[in-house]
């Protein structure tokens, strides 16, 4: 049953979750790691107590399931604050050093334009000594 429910979901949680971050905050995520990773992780964390076939809240409701399903939740929002608290370190340090800025000719042409050494250099040997 759960392998049946996650097989329907899998195609609409990948392509709203997609959709959903390009539309909402025009984050550009060319390698889709929200949607291929976070967002069937986090589903996962959550359908996984209810579909347990021996403990599950669909097979045998009880406060066991319940307790499991919170702990699930509340270690799905702690490693959502690690990853972001440790995104925020990262890149605010690349910021800080001016790692995360480009020229508006550098963005225009893209990645193939950097990847062609148009723009030599280490960023952080450039900008931070």
């Amino acid at each position: 049953m759960a392998l049946g429910l996650g097989s329907l979901l899998a195609p609409l949680l990948y392509i709203g979750s997609k959709n959903a971050l390009h539309r909402f905050t025009q984050v550009d995520d060319p390698l889709e790691i929200l949607a291929i990773h976070v967002v069937p992780a986090f589903f996962s964390l959550l359908l996984a107590p209810v579909f347990h076939w021996e403990r599950g809240l669909a097979f045998a409701p009880s406060r066991d399931g319940l307790w499991v399903l919170a702990f699930n939740v509340a270690g799905a929002f702690t490693l959502a604050a690690w990853s972001a608290l440790l995104s925020f370190f990262l890149f605010g340090s690349l910021a800080a050093c001016g790692g995360l800025t480009r020229e508006e000719k550098g963005q225009i042409k893209g990645k193939n334009a950097f990847m062609r050494e148009e723009y030599p250099g280490n960023i952080c040997t450039k900008h931070c000594m």
